[in-house]
This record gives C-alpha cells, structure tokens and sequence, in this order.
C-alpha cells in the first residue's frame, strides 16, 4: 500500500485502497489457458482437460457477411477454489493471458488442462475495435453453466460461436453495435477435430457434457429478466 502512494500521489487513497486489494485477490486466484497439444500431454496427477471449438461470426445489421475484429473469451469458474479457466481462440506455450503477454496462435480447437472438479461458465466477453476506440460487450447478469472435469478425461464445453453485429456511425464509418456468444453441441464432429489437434487426447476420452442445453437456459432466463431502471428495481 505505502509503495502504491509512492506510485501514485495524486490518487485519492480509496482508490488506491481499492487497486491494493484487487492485486492482491488476483494474486491469489490461478487463471488458465488454452494450451498448445505438446502441454496437453503432460497432465499433472488430478487434472482433466477443458475442451471447445470456436466458430465466430460477424454480420451488418442488414446480414451481409464481413470480417469481424472481435476478441471473445468465455470464463469457466472452479466452485470450490474460484480458479479460473478462460476459453479463448488462441493457444499459448505458457500458461499466461494469450491478449496481454505476447500474443498466443489462433486456433479453432483449445483444451485447457484444470484441476478436476465442478465448474460453471459465469460469463462472455466480446471486445470490438470501433474507429477510435475498443468496446466490450459481455453477459447483462451473472449466468450459471455447470461443467464437471474429471482426472484424465476431456470434457466437451461445446461450440462456441461469438457473433458480432456492426452499424455505421454518423459519418457511414462501420462501428460494433452489438455482441453476443451461442454455445451449440456439436460434438460429433468436434470429438474429430479436437483429437486430431491434440493427438494425445483420444476420441473415446472426450466426454459429452450437457453445457450447450444448460447455457441455452440462462441466455433465455437472461433475456426474460427485465432490465433494472437506472439500476434501482
């Protein structure tokens, strides 16, 4: 705290009180990400393996198919120690954030290696790049996906298809207007593609999970809460 202050003179203190403890909780939380296939076959005693396709999209509002600039994320949560899993398009050589440590390979197939045990999906995230600017859309309330890992298997998070939608701002200048991610089971198919990019997870080992129905549920309940008015009801 005291180095902080040093740091940042001008910063009111509750502020700096406030940045102090988010440092210090996301020490203590481990996040992980999406592996190359040679990490994906060292699994450490307890682990299981998070897996996903990735197909996004990107749309005018009058349907015309255009290349995109989102960033999408899904965040995986372990119920009982809170570490995070982060399913994103890249796989990385180390564990570390692929978008802000140096980049990470674009892939359409991840697996993850976690501890086994319960987690939930809790959240999307889609960041577009606008003219001057970026913006983030994400879920509008809290969501609650169960997904079981268990020691040696892969469990099968779905296909995940983040979908972009773009305007134009006043002076014609196409802009992001809207964002949102479907989870489809497509493991049939998936099962396929995801052994063949990681070869040491066998096909027999993928297991089907029930996240795809599951994740339809929320964004439906999502959809039918009515907004809060000025965030007061």
């Amino acid at each position: 705290m005291h180095r902080l202050r040093r740091l940042l003179p001008k910063f009111p203190r509750h502020l700096i009180a406030l940045m102090a403890l988010s440092l210090g909780l996301s020490s203590c939380v481990a996040v992980h990400y999406p592996v190359t296939p040679e990490m994906a076959a060292n699994l450490k005693p307890g682990e299981g393996l998070i897996v996903a396709t990735f197909s996004a999209k990107s749309f005018t509002r009058s349907g015309e198919t255009i290349a995109g600039s989102g960033r999408a994320q899904v965040n995986v949560k372990k119920e009982d120690t809170g570490e995070l899993a982060i399913l994103i398009p890249h796989v990385m050589p180390v564990n570390r954030n692929p978008y802000l440590m140096g980049g990470g390979n674009a892939s359409e197939v991840v697996a993850i290696p976690v501890p086994a045990g319960n987690y939930s999906i809790t959240g999307w995230t889609i960041q577009d790049q606008a003219v001057t600017a970026s913006v983030t859309f994400s879920n509008r309330l809290p969501m609650n996906v169960p997904l079981q890992v268990r020691p040696g298997e892969a469990t099968y998070a779905g296909r995940i298809h983040p979908v972009s939608i773009y305007g134009k701002n006043i002076i014609g200048m196409r802009v992001p207007g809207q964002a949102f991610v479907i989870i489809t089971d497509e493991y049939a198919e998936d099962a396929s593609k995801i052994s063949k990019a990681y070869p040491s997870i066998r096909r027999a080992s993928i297991r089907k999970s029930n996240v795809a129905e599951d994740y339809k549920k929320e964004m439906i309940r999502i959809a039918d809460t009515p907004s809060k008015f000025l965030g007061l009801f």
